[in-house]
């Protein structure tokens, strides 16, 4: 069965991977190069820690990790690739293992499984958009299929929210400091489907109709969601993987805890495990000089800095599928000229919509898809010199 199941989750991931193909090769697909991508090779020790109590969120937060109380040590995780395809990334932990698509642009899971059960996301949930920066915030829909033991079909689908929303410093245990540290917070409500299937053909093969987005949303519209998830996750400058990762998941009918956990990388670990990453090297060797300044990549327009741009504009995508319209209404904490555009996933810019106004509530601005060919389109919304996206799939 393993054997069947490993070829079945290849060759839904070359599928998926064909059709990215172009959009990987104009963003500089490999991962690696950039500050917190994953890297085929990497080998990372990990602590379990006390949950709790660190949460705070902000700007100039200090987050204090002196008297943390670890409850297990020395678990590894293993990143493996082929050198063909480095941005396809398996991270594996004991016998459980994920698979993940990371490029310049950020990082998505594809799929993950264990020795009993598999899942592989036909739409893969964006974790984090590359580089981080104070206020920028992702939300979208992801969805997949899979199986537990030998008969047992399973679907699972949902949403997410994704932001960085706190920025500081981090007091560690062994006494040191971390500067340039972002809390970058996940809100995920997951929904999920079981059903005995007949044979294995049933469960793995073609009869199996993956959901669309629309069917998602329809489902999500009427169904009873299962859990809802809090995932955190705080990233240094100057280190590839997060200092400290935390999620909590309760039942979201009766709030019932159903797992937590709290998970530590240390700095000094990963300065000595992971060899020949020059990049993160550099930008350490900049901060104890107190010349590092973090370039925005055209986040904030005033500066260039991630950390001088604070978030003035909430908001909310509503997709009207048969006037195929998008309508982004929002609230802003400031007056700000809102700028929203629509373009596919290759960047190409079809519609633009703007417009000024005051601190207030009960704003809107709509922008039309009529016309379009069918597939994945991204708004990006800038206010205050910050841009946020969020995707959507017009049909």
């Amino acid at each position: 069965m393993f054997h069947f199941q490993f070829k079945y989750c290849m060759e839904k991931y070359i599928a998926f991977i064909s059709l990215l193909l172009p959009q990987l090769l104009l963003a500089q697909a490999d991962g690696a190069g950039t500050e917190h991508g994953l890297r085929v090779g990497d080998e990372l020790s990990r602590e379990v820690m006390a949950f709790g109590g660190r949460e705070t969120n902000g700007r100039d937060v200090v987050w204090d990790l002196q008297d943390m109380e670890v409850l297990e040590g020395d678990y590894l995780t293993c990143y493996t690739g082929a050198d063909v395809a480095p941005w396809l990334v398996a991270a594996h932990e004991g016998l459980a293992s994920r698979q993940y698509l990371s490029t310049a642009d950020g990082i998505s899971l594809l799929g993950r499984s264990t020795p009993t059960s598999q899942m592989t996301y036909d739409i893969p949930e964006q974790l984090m958009r590359l580089p981080l920066c104070y206020g920028d915030s992702i939300t979208g829909i992801y969805g997949g299929a899979g199986s537990y033991g030998d008969k047992l079909f399973v679907r699972e689908y949902g949403n997410y929210r994704s932001r960085v929303d706190g920025t500081g410093s981090m007091l560690l245990p062994d006494g040191d400091t971390l500067r340039h540290v972002y809390l970058l917070t996940t809100d995920r409500m997951v929904w999920a489907e079981t059903a005995l299937a007949d044979s294995m053909q049933m469960v793995y093969g073609d009869s199996i109709p993956a959901y669309g987005e629309d069917s998602i949303r329809r489902h999500m519209a009427t169904d009873v969601p299962l859990q809802r998830v809090r995932e955190q996750r705080w990233y240094a400058a100057g280190y590839r993987y997060p200092i400290l990762e935390t999620l909590e998941s309760r039942s979201a009918t009766d709030d019932r805890l159903i797992t937590k956990y709290a998970l530590y990388y240390s700095p000094a670990e990963q300065e000595r495990q992971l060899a020949y990453d020059e990049g993160n090297e550099a930008i350490r060797t900049l901060i104890a000089r107190g010349e590092y300044h973090p370039e925005g990549l055209g986040h904030d327009t005033r500066s260039g800095s991630c950390e001088d741009a604070d978030p003035v504009i909430d908001y909310t995508l509503e997709q009207n599928a048969e006037a195929r319209t998008v309508t982004i209404r929002y609230s802003l904490e400031s007056s700000a000229t809102v700028r929203c555009v629509l373009a596919d996933s290759k960047g190409v810019v079809y519609r633009t919509a703007e417009q000024t106004n005051a601190a207030g509530t009960g704003y809107s601005l709509a922008l039309s898809y009529s016309g379009l060919p069918h597939g994945q389109y991204v708004v990006y919304i800038s206010a205050g010199g910050l841009t946020q996206a969020v995707k959507f799939s017009a049909k």
